[in-house]
């Protein structure tokens, strides 16, 4: 079945989710990938900056979500695999969707990632989330046609509802926080979704890994013209409570 059982009697969907290379990375000896099929000529697998290797927040606070509902999910940091290394992954697990942290320098990876799902897995659902994606939505559904839902903004709710659709085999289109492509191949929209109003109510990442990192609070009210954070998070800032924080801290 594309569904296993849970103990509870519930039908659970067997969930990926993915931080993805950030082009073809070519195994030890192998010669580059050309551009035109998602390889950088001009790098190696050791020129690759260290803040590209490191899966996102967003994406394991997506992940503690899916896992504190009772699901299943796994989870790949595959940002520095070479690409034979990802085929073999990508061959060998069954997977009824998958969800990718979509940047802007690892959009050439998302693009050969998703094609190779899309030709291995071909009933898959496919999400793509984060900075990119979120800024630019119809660019993304009209250049990578592999993809079929793009969550805009915050991905903790909009992904559970996503699972919960399809759990329900109830359309996924009509999702707030979403885009897709309609019958037409024209992308449409779903209500924007609020913010999350009390961060203290999301599973926290800490509790299912091991992080470097804690981040307390979300959106920004600074304009900086190079940063993308308020498409994503929001120009105002929310914040944890101080319990909540010395909390995780302990």
């Amino acid at each position: 079945t594309r569904k296993e059982k849970n103990v509870g009697g519930g039908d659970h969907l067997r969930t990926l989710l993915l931080q993805p290379p950030i082009w073809k990375i070519p195994s030890p000896g192998e010669p580059h990938f050309p551009s035109a099929e998602g390889g950088d000529p001009a790098k190696t697998v050791e020129k690759i900056d260290g803040d590209s290797t490191v899966a996102t927040y967003g994406l394991l606070s997506i992940a503690a979500q899916v896992l504190q509902s009772g699901r299943k999910a796994l989870v790949c940091n595959i940002s520095n695999f070479s690409w034979q290394k990802v085929e073999n992954l990508i061959r060998a697990i069954d997977i009824d969707l998958v969800g990718i942290s979509c940047m802007t320098h690892n959009l050439r990876g998302v693009a050969a990632i998703v094609a190779l799902i899309r030709k291995v897995h071909p009933t898959v659902h496919i999400v793509v989330g984060g900075s990119h994606s979120t800024a630019l939505p119809v660019e993304t559904l009209n250049h990578y046609q592999a993809i079929d839902t793009v969550v805009i903004g915050e991905g903790e709710l909009t992904f559970l509802e996503i699972i919960e659709r399809l759990e329900s085999n109830k359309p996924v289109e009509g999702i707030a926080g979403t885009a897709w492509r309609d019958n037409q191949g024209r992308v449409q929209f779903g209500p924007v979704r609020a913010r999350i109003q009390e961060l203290d109510d999301l599973a926290s990442p800490h509790d299912y890994f091991s992080l470097g990192i804690l981040i307390t609070s979300r959106g920004c009210p600074f304009r900086c013209t190079f940063c993308g954070s308020e498409s994503q998070r929001g120009s105002k800032l929310k914040m944890n409570s101080v319990e909540y924080i010395l909390k995780l801290l302990e």
